[in-house]
């Protein structure tokens, strides 16, 4: 195990090393920019908005304290390890679980280990951009859950799998293959106790944390209204957006395809594990799909799904059919990487010099792709963000008074707010042209343009409030 460990986290190290070239995902901004606020003693839901949970953000605010405004620095690490953490475990409750071993020989275990990871760092850093995810920590959680869950060590699988669903809330679905886990083992009372007692444990402390502090209502608008909001808002245009993931991420598709294919040979040949394989697609395919828009980081708790049945079918049946699968996608992984390398940022220094300068405003209302300008600029201006969603009345129905506690800020510091709106295609123009006209009209607000820039990938436009 040392040596896959070793192997594991070498290439894991330096895949991360592209992201010093390729194009880091908004969203890893927005996680670094709230744990650097949490760092500094904001609230991740009071003075923050987004649906993720606070493990999550508890994990970024330790990144910042080690690496400061380092932010490559940091997700290079942050990427390195917890995705070697997380295979590592995969491949511990695999031959635990199902009592089989990676191959003898050294050759064939480095090829084996290293397609793994190059697979499953795949869903970090996509075609065209990559990053850190909730889904990436909280997958972690989950692998070694299962791990302890075999183990016998229910209150530890079940800590653990909070802190995974404290990640993000859709992990939540992975209980259904814990279940049937449970289950098959022999059944006992005192079993589900014990991983129900280690599942409330870190659960209640974030509560009482939040009522002592009397900021329950925000945990919970963040943690459950926002997603629901969100979640309810795309149904218009769902499978239109998995349509299209698929398509793009040509690797999803055919490793979808490769899992069906392999599990129906097995449902032929009436394996054992049948239904345990069911059941972990079923929990993976969910975690996956539900709660919003699909993007190439969402399947990652799929990558497990497939990972193990290929793994199982070389080992117990046909070593033939999985080199074929693994030559096949690993062409398709090789276009992966390429494709994100040769992906520019969406801000040029440039665009960050000329840009900082409005960021001595003692308030600073800001709107989508900010967090990318705080952070590469190193600022420390006074500021609320909000992800665009919980501005918009498309995502979020509670999207107007969110706007009038704005406005009311606003008023309060006068001509000393600016507005940082920046497009990258119709859709952000139409929330932020939404967002702008409920200023003027409810707000009474007077918006005078400071700067505009536009290039190919999108346009940048500062306004400040002249009241």
């Amino acid at each position: 195990m040392k040596r896959i460990f070793f192997i594991t986290l070498l290439s894991s190290f330096l895949l991360s090393l592209l992201f010093l070239v390729g194009r880091i995902d908004q969203d890893y901004f927005s996680f670094y920019y709230i744990g650097r606020g949490v760092a500094d003693g904001a609230d991740m839901f009071r003075d923050y908005a987004d649906n993720k949970g606070p493990v999550l953000y508890l994990f970024f605010t330790a990144l910042y304290k080690l690496f400061g405004n380092y932010y490559l620095t940091a997700l290079i690490f942050a990427s390195t390890l917890v995705d070697s953490l997380a295979l590592i475990g995969a491949f511990l409750f695999f031959k635990k679980r199902f009592n089989i071993s990676l191959s003898k020989g050294f050759l064939p275990k480095f090829l084996i280990v290293f397609f793994a990871v190059l697979f499953y760092k795949s869903f970090s850093i996509g075609s065209f951009m990559g990053g850190f995810y909730a889904e990436t920590l909280g997958l972690m959680f989950v692998v070694f859950s299962l791990y302890f869950l075999e183990a016998r060590k229910y209150f530890l699988s079940g800590l653990l799998f909070c802190l995974a669903f404290l990640c993000r809330l859709t992990l939540l679905f992975w209980l259904i293959y814990f279940l049937y886990i449970l289950l098959k083992q022999k059944f006992a009372f005192s079993k589900l106790v014990n991983f129900a007692v280690g599942f409330c444990m870190p659960l209640v402390i974030v509560l009482i944390w939040y009522w002592l502090n009397e900021n329950l209502i925000y945990f919970f608008g963040n943690m459950i209204n926002i997603n629901f909001s969100y979640a309810s808002a795309v149904k218009s245009f769902y499978f239109r957006q998995l349509a299209a993931v698929v398509t793009i991420e040509m690797r999803i598709f055919v490793s979808v395809v490769a899992s069906l294919i392999i599990f129906i040979l097995l449902f032929n040949k009436k394996d054992k594990y049948i239904f345990e394989f069911g059941a972990m697609g079923i929990s993976g395919i969910l975690a996956s799909f539900v709660g919003g828009l699909f993007y190439f980081h969402h399947f990652i708790q799929f990558s497990l799904v497939f990972l193990f049945l290929l793994l199982y079918y070389i080992k117990k049946y046909s070593r033939k059919l999985g080199v074929f699968l693994i030559f096949l996608v690993s062409i398709l992984l090789i276009v992966n990487y390429a494709l994100f390398v040769n992906t520019p940022q969406l801000f040029s220094r440039s665009d960050i010099d000329e840009i900082s300068k409005f960021f001595n405003k003692e308030y600073i209302q800001v709107v989508t792709y900010y967090p990318e300008l705080y952070v590469r600029s190193d600022n420390h201006s006074f500021d609320r963000y909000y992800q665009i969603f919980h501005i918009s009345s498309f995502y979020n129905v509670n999207s107007k008074n969110l706007m009038l506690e704005h406005i009311e800020n606003v008023k309060y510091y006068g001509d000393k707010t600016a507005f940082v709106f920046v497009e990258q295609n119709q859709f952000d123009a139409d929330i932020l042209g939404e967002y702008k006209q409920f200023l003027e009209d409810e707000g009474g607000l007077e918006l005078k343009q400071v700067f505009h820039k536009k290039d190919p990938q999108k346009t940048i436009t500062i306004y400040e409030t002249n009241n």
